[in-house]
């Protein structure tokens, strides 16, 4: 069965964060994260947020909450 890859933006709200998957992160961490996708808005178009046909994260949790936490309404 082949795989169908697309590139959109969607609303943060249509994304769901994956709740098995193992990374953490918090603090200043996070604080750096958000940092460095403000001063590098470039890097969301270089390494999308990746999501299954349910919008579940399956790539870039992190990032996504970096987003979020930063007050981003779109991905």
């Amino acid at each position: 069965m082949p795989v169908t890859t697309e590139i959109k933006t969607v609303k943060m709200t249509q994304i769901t964060l994956n709740p098995d998957n193992p990374r953490r992160i918090t603090g200043a961490k996070m604080d750096l994260l958000i940092k460095s996708l403000q001063s590098f808005p470039e890097m969301m178009q270089l390494r999308e947020i990746v999501v299954d046909e349910t919008m579940t994260i399956l790539g870039g949790n992190m990032r996504f909450l970096a987003m979020k936490k930063s007050g981003a309404k779109e991905k």
